[in-house]
């Protein structure tokens, strides 16, 4: 009577801990993500604070193809004499597995003050 007791267990349980498990992956994907997008806005608003916006785009695109990301929405903006560099990825980009809960874009943004007129 009790023999197929823990293959019964186990089906019950695996669907949720392999969720749990594919889940924490991505998130930590979610994270490495935001955080490789937010410094390649930082280094691009720090470039474009001496140099022109083509340099800055190409350094951009530069930091995130360590990440293993592809493409990047860039935006630059200047304000009187600060410089705004805007990162936007994709989440369905980078996602390891298909999205199911989020379909939005992660962003990174930084604002330096420019040395050049």
């Amino acid at each position: 009577m009790r023999r197929g007791i823990a293959a019964v267990e186990f089906a019950l349980i695996a669907p949720f801990f392999v969720t749990l498990i594919l889940g924490t992956i991505e998130l930590g994907r979610a994270i490495q993500v935001k955080q490789a997008v937010t410094n390649a806005s930082r280094e691009g608003a720090r470039l474009l604070a001496d140099r022109p916006a083509a340099d800055a785009t190409t350094h951009v695109l530069k930091c995130l193809a360590g990440a293993q990301i592809k493409s990047a929405q860039i935006e630059i903006t200047k304000i009187d004499d600060h410089v705004c560099v805007t990162v936007k990825v994709p989440f369905t980009q980078v996602a390891y597995f298909p999205p199911f809960f989020y379909h939005g874009d992660i962003e990174g943004d930084s604002t330096f003050q420019a040395t050049q007129p």
